[in-house]
């Protein structure tokens, strides 16, 4: 009972990451923190019966704490998965950014490679994965407010991801803060470049095209309100829908077939022809005369 069993806390302390992921063999989620002042990760696994109150812990990569010089701000940084759930990166801000293995059925994290090493021209924030999840992004600030942020490619399938890095803006973005996958397959990250906060986010339109044709665009996105360093999370399950349409016989005065590329089951349609005619059959059909 969600409304009379709520605030138990599970394990302190932390540092400020968490991240969930739907496990689509059976149904079930994990949520994954980090601890402070370990290099432990900690999974609780959630089922119809609730929150297992004792997680899986995997003492595995970088120490995360109150090192100096920079203190607790090395706890900074976002922890996120791949849409498929096996992989899992980590980023402490002023120390590195770590990608790992996730066995989805354990809930074990293994396998640590540093993608990305602190210093005072790069402190990471934001990671997001391309919609296969063989690219990898990341955000990052330096040490002086008057210098442009940058984001960071990564080609995952290189055997040698660290020097795979590209910097994918060319034009001078600051403030750039979370980065997140959206449903339309865009990945759009947070701009604080004001000390209000900043009424646009960019946007990376085809995050998993490797270097510049990823397109990159600064202020893409006006937004009714004000954004800060920080974005929505989503539950990792592959929430990136990128259909396909299939069609045939498009000449003038036929009749033109449509359908949905794509692996997921699609239960409702509604078709725009183009001119003027719409469809709600799964398959479309229309002649155009």
């Amino acid at each position: 009972d969600v409304t009379a069993n709520k605030n138990i806390q599970l394990y302190a302390p932390t540092c400020e990451k968490i991240c969930a992921v739907k496990n689509l063999i059976d149904g079930t989620y994990w949520v994954v923190t980090h601890g402070f002042e370990n290099n432990s990760f900690l999974a609780f696994k959630i089922d119809a019966s609730g929150v297992a109150i004792s997680p899986v812990i995997s003492n595995v990569g970088t120490f995360v704490g109150s090192v100096n010089p920079l203190g607790s701000y090395n706890v900074q940084g976002y922890l996120k998965f791949s849409p498929s759930g096996s992989k899992l990166v980590c980023v402490n801000a002023y120390i590195n950014v770590e990608l790992f293995d996730f066995d989805i059925v354990t809930g074990l994290i293994r396998n640590p490679i540093v993608v990305n090493r602190a210093n005072q021209n790069r402190y990471c924030y934001g990671a997001e994965f391309s919609p296969s999840g063989n690219i990898l992004y990341l955000s990052s600030s330096n040490s002086s407010s008057t210098e442009a942020s940058k984001i960071f490619q990564y080609n995952l399938l290189s055997s040698n991801i660290q020097a795979s890095e590209i910097q994918i803006n060319t034009t001078n973005a600051r403030g750039l803060g979370a980065l997140q996958l959206a449903s339309n397959c865009k990945i759009y990250a947070a701009n604080s470049s004001t000390t209000l906060g900043n009424r646009s986010l960019y946007v990376i339109n085809n995050p998993d095209i490797l270097g510049l044709n990823c397109d990159f665009q600064s202020s893409n996105v006006t937004l009714s309100g004000r954004c800060w360093v920080g974005l929505p999370q989503f539950i990792e399950y592959s929430t990136c829908k990128n259909r396909t349409i299939i069609h045939d016989d498009i000449c003038i005065g036929g009749n033109t077939t449509f359908s949905l590329g794509g692996s997921e089951n699609i239960t409702t349609a509604l078709w725009h022809f183009g001119d003027g005619n719409t469809s709600t059959n799964i398959n479309g059909l229309n002649n155009y005369n």
